[in-house]
């Protein structure tokens, strides 16, 4: 598999949240779930998203964040199809600040 279709982020989420924003991100894409890893696809295309152990990334004495890792895995995507699933995925897992 091209390395480009397979990648892993450092997120600043925990599973509760991410199962939460999930389902408006992947329109119209269907998925099924098992534990920690969904499968979304549509027609002949597929992503194989798995999510790492829950962490909290300290930031101070006081402040801490939650981290996971989300690896990604893309099956018959082109390079135009998977740059629109990643930014409709970014969009609602974006968090603001600033």
């Amino acid at each position: 598999m091209d390395p480009a279709n397979q990648f892993t982020l450092d997120m600043s989420i925990n599973h509760a949240d991410f199962f939460r924003l999930l389902p408006a991100a992947i329109v119209p894409y269907q998925s099924r779930i098992k534990a920690n890893v969904i499968e979304i696809f549509q027609e002949q295309r597929r992503v194989i998203i798995t999510l790492g152990e829950e962490q909290q990334r300290r930031i101070t004495g006081l402040l801490s964040l939650p981290r996971t890792q989300v690896g990604f895995a893309f099956e018959q995507f082109n390079d135009e199809q998977r740059a629109a699933f990643m930014h409709r995925f970014d969009r609602y897992f974006h968090r603001g600040g600033g």
